[in-house]
């Protein structure tokens, strides 16, 4: 009988980057002489995305079938005479036999559209015989089985979202004989190296200046001035973000709240590199107060820093399926009712900073870490994606 089944990674955090050795250990606990076939593990990468029929704009797609259906139907009564009601176009139907049978079932399923890559997909056998009829006795007691893989290089970073993941794993399966197999799953994280040296737009300044007009029964109610401005573009997680606003409010109401956020932005891909629908999540969000009618507001520099998160995309050969991006937005909610005003401006994240930003990598005494260190994130998939 098994007692434990599990695998462990020499690195604690499970990060690692494109081209390192992945080093481990299954560890096997039986308490009496166990027969098996194999003990094998399986290094799996890949990337995977579903999305709605109607997130694609395929509506028209949808009802050019709906129409080719009922026209079976109309065929259909008047060969067999059967289902004199009229057919509502609006419900989902099958043909069975001659028949016209609604479905209700059908109306509540969503149609998706599915893509995927592999990275790579390796078996070893660390125990046993994959293809022999012998028998392997595991004798009683605990058993350490180390292993070790390389990573290719150029592998995309490791990615969890609403309706897509790239994600890396390695898993441990134990072959019996004529019962189920017994597997067991650890992931890990993969960073692709961004270097913010290598990207010419990630040193340059970027500037978004917005006026919006305030209107109220048809009377002109001012206008609020609104600027941002980044020395630069690019960022690695835990600094702070250079940004610097002017607010000038000169209407006759009140910014009841004003935001400063970063928003993640995944685009996904079809076969032919088209983006075809984007998604977008609020990663952080700071609130900066009120702004009174008929005031200045400037905003200094390092307002907010940034969490741990994947870079960038900066190739699309690694991953042709998902591209991930990064803005920030100033956001200036109204005392008007639903009106708003939105200032976006690009941001590149990277790994690796800027040259001149490496003599501010100082330790703390507490901690002996760099306060401005790398930091990754560690994207576990969903199980029930």
């Amino acid at each position: 009988m098994i007692e434990e089944f599990k695998v462990e990674l020499e690195d604690p955090q499970r990060i690692y980057f494109s081209g390192d050795d992945l080093r481990g250990h299954i560890i096997l606990h039986v308490k009496a002489p166990y027969d098996l076939k194999c003990v094998a593990i399986r290094f799996v990468g890949e990337a995977k995305f579903r999305l709605p029929e109607e997130s694609l704009n395929e509506k028209m797609n949808l009802k050019r079938k709906r129409k080719q259906l009922k026209n079976t139907l109309k065929k259909i009564r008047r060969k067999n005479k059967i289902c004199p009601a009229p057919i509502s176009t609006n419900e989902d139907t099958k043909v069975v036999a001659g028949e016209v049978k609604n479905n209700a079932t059908l109306k509540k399923k969503r149609l998706m559209r599915f893509s995927s890559e592999t990275y790579f997909d390796k078996r070893d056998i660390l125990f046993g015989h994959n293809y022999s009829s012998y028998r392997e006795h595991l004798p009683a007691g605990t058993h350490c089985l180390p292993f070790a893989f390389t990573l290719p290089a150029n592998l995309p970073t490791s990615y969890v979202g609403r309706r897509a993941f790239i994600h890396y794993y390695c898993e441990a399966v134990i072959e019996r004989w004529n019962k189920p197999s017994v597997a067991q799953k650890t992931h890990f994280t993969v960073s692709e190296v961004v270097d913010l040296n290598n990207d010419p737009r990630a040193d340059m300044s970027c500037s978004v200046t917005k006026n919006s007009s305030c209107w109220m029964l048809c009377c002109p109610r001012g206008t609020i001035l609104v600027t941002g401005r980044l020395t630069h573009q690019g960022v690695v997680c835990g600094q702070a973000v250079p940004l610097e606003a002017d607010i000038h409010n000169m209407t006759n109401y009140n910014i009841n709240q004003s935001y400063l956020s970063i928003i993640q932005v995944t685009s996904y891909l079809n076969s032919h590199g088209i983006a075809v629908c984007e998604d977008e999540r609020l990663v952080l969000e700071v609130k900066n107060g009120r702004i009174p009618k008929g005031e200045f507001v400037i905003w200094p520099e390092n307002k907010m820093k940034v969490p741990p998160l994947p870079p960038t995309s900066q190739s699309r050969t690694l991953c042709k399926i998902i591209v991930i991006s990064y803005r920030v937005q100033i956001r200036l909610k109204l005392s008007m009712k639903g009106e708003s005003v939105t200032v976006n401006l690009p941001l590149i994240i990277g790994n690796i900073p800027f040259r001149k930003d490496f003599k501010n990598l100082e330790y703390d005494d507490d901690e002996n870490q760099p306060h401005n260190r790398i930091i990754f994130q560690k994207a576990i998939p969903n199980q029930d994606f």
